[in-house]
């Protein structure tokens, strides 16, 4: 199944981008298409939204 990315705004690039899925294991990760910082995870029943510690 593919599933359609939204535009998502990247917190490390500051920039509005379209990213791309990469499974890693039994994950799915949403990764930016710019920088490649992760974005999105996919647990399997949730997505959980990734971001950088302060």
């Amino acid at each position: 199944m593919k599933i359609v990315i939204r535009k998502l705004r990247c917190p490390t690039c500051q920039k509005l981008v379209r990213g791309h899925a990469q499974k890693m294991n039994s994950q799915l990760k949403v990764l930016c298409s710019a920088c490649g910082n992760p974005l999105r995870l996919w647990t399997g029943t949730s997505w959980r939204i990734l971001r950088e510690s302060d």
